[in-house]
C-alpha cells in the first residue's frame, strides 16, 4: 500500500512533470485515478489481491513517412501534325 500511495502522490505533483521532461519523454501526466485493491485469479485458480491505479498521460507523437513528389520536371514537347487535329 505504501508504494501505491507514493506513486499516487508523485504522479499528482509537479515532480512527475519535471521527471518526464528531464527524461526527454514526449508527454506529460494528466491525471490519476484513486488506488484500488482488486482481486485477480492466479495460475493456480487462487484469488489474490493487488493494488491498481489508473494513470493518464498526454503523449506527443509525431510520425514521419517518406513521400514521393516531383521536385524537378523535364518537359519534352512533341510536334503534332496539323492534319491530325480535327
Amino acid at each position: 500500500m505504501q508504494n501505491v500511495r507514493t506513486i499516487d502522490s508523485l504522479f499528482r505533483s509537479d515532480y512527475a512533470t519535471q521527471f518526464f521532461a528531464s527524461q526527454n519523454f514526449p508527454g506529460a501526466p494528466l491525471y490519476a485515478g484513486e488506488p484500488m485493491q482488486i482481486p485477480f485469479e492466479n495460475a493456480e485458480q487462487q484469488m489474490e489481491y493487488r493494488w491498481v491505479m489508473e494513470l493518464n498521460m498526454d503523449v506527443y507523437i509525431a510520425i514521419g513517412t517518406p513521400q514521393q513528389f516531383a521536385d524537378q520536371i523535364i518537359v519534352t514537347p512533341i510536334e503534332v501534325s496539323p492534319q491530325l487535329i480535327t
